[in-house]
């Protein structure tokens, strides 16, 4: 496939993702009207950011009801190919599901630190949908933050 051809693959599954209203609760979604019959856009639970100061964020304790962040992945099916977009905060590797959250304390490369609860793998979430990490044939990151990148070399072959 050539380069602009995979772009605009890219940019029409990145568009239809970014045109649906998504909110994440393990949940399949429909995608824009013009392609709802052949495309579906699927949310996956890649973790739980425990925040212990929301200042950072301009925000006041008051102002917010929880300081906990979900760190959602989504898969979206198009005919044209399967897009990954972000992969999480911990890589699958580096814990193990126990049937309930798993609290993983992490230290940045420049030294904040965050706790992150996670409760089900993205390999284990793909499978239980019918998706394998070879299955998907783009990766999109919305920005370069450990919180969105984890299991973003799971999918080499994207």
């Amino acid at each position: 496939m050539g380069r602009n051809t995979s772009r605009s693959v890219v940019a029409t599954l990145v568009t239809g993702f970014m045109c649906s209203a998504i909110v994440c609760a393990g949940q399949t979604f429909a995608c824009p009207a013009s392609d709802a019959a052949i495309c579906q856009i699927i949310c996956l639970r890649c973790g739980t950011l425990h925040l212990a100061d929301t200042e950072r964020f301009r925000l006041k304790v008051e102002e917010v009801a929880t300081s906990d962040l979900s760190v959602a992945c989504f898969l979206v099916a198009h005919p044209k190919g399967t897009l990954i977009w972000d992969t999480g905060a911990i890589p699958d590797a580096d814990w193990k599901p126990t049937g309930g959250a798993v609290a993983r304390h992490v230290t940045l490369p420049d030294s904040p630190q965050r706790d992150v609860a996670m409760i089900k793998p993205l390999k284990a979430q793909l499978a239980d949908i019918g998706y394998l990490p070879a299955d998907v044939t783009y990766l999109a990151l919305s920005h370069y933050h450990y919180d969105h990148t984890a299991n973003a070399n799971a999918l080499e072959r994207a």
